[in-house]
């Protein structure tokens, strides 16, 4: 990721968390929650100091995953967002993974 992508995996986030949680958790809530955890500081931060990968497909951004270490490298975290509806998640995720498991050692 690039720093200007930061507002395409903002939207990718909020369209994948309103259709995850339509229903179930309330819109103002879901807005809220994704305002704090995918503002652009918070997001800078996250390119700084994890892997944090987009993917391209037909030169647009798709989806988007972030491997981080959470504890002094004991910890490991992997959060893959897709918002495509012409590919499965695993058409999509697979791709994130090996490239983050390579760099974490998974």
């Amino acid at each position: 990721m690039q720093k200007n992508d930061i507002i395409f995996v903002q939207e990718i986030a909020k369209k994948s968390w309103h259709q995850t949680y339509k229903g179930i958790i309330p819109i103002e809530i879901q807005d809220r929650f994704l305002q704090a955890a995918y503002s652009s500081d918070r997001l800078l931060s996250r390119l700084e100091k994890s892997l944090f990968l987009v993917a391209i497909l037909e030169e647009s951004i798709v989806g988007f995953a972030n491997f981080s270490t959470v504890v002094e490298g004991v910890k490991q975290s992997f959060t893959p967002y897709i918002y495509f509806q012409k590919f499965t998640a695993k058409e999509l995720v697979q791709p994130y993974y090996s490239k983050g498991s390579k760099c974490f050692q998974i």
